[in-house]
């Protein structure tokens, strides 16, 4: 999944938001519990990429990360 598909909203700042998000994916710390945060965190995948930058079509964003959401397949 591009990570554009899975961020960009209508605002930059659901946008920004929905970016800091990303950062749960996987973390083990967050796992623990039942919460929003340990939901996100037990999500199947991982972020790849991020080396070029895009410009999207968007109003209120300018520039954002090539990366993308992929499965996550465990070792």
């Amino acid at each position: 999944i591009p990570i554009q598909q899975a961020v960009l909203a209508d605002s930059y700042n659901e946008t920004a938001y929905r970016l800091s998000l990303l950062s749960l994916i996987g973390d083990p710390e967050s796992h623990g519990d039942a919460s929003i945060v340990a939901a996100l965190a037990k999500l199947p995948f991982t972020l790849h990429g991020g080396e070029a930058v895009i410009e999207p079509e968007h109003p209120e964003v300018a520039t954002l990360s090539d990366a993308r959401l992929l499965p996550h397949t465990p070792n």
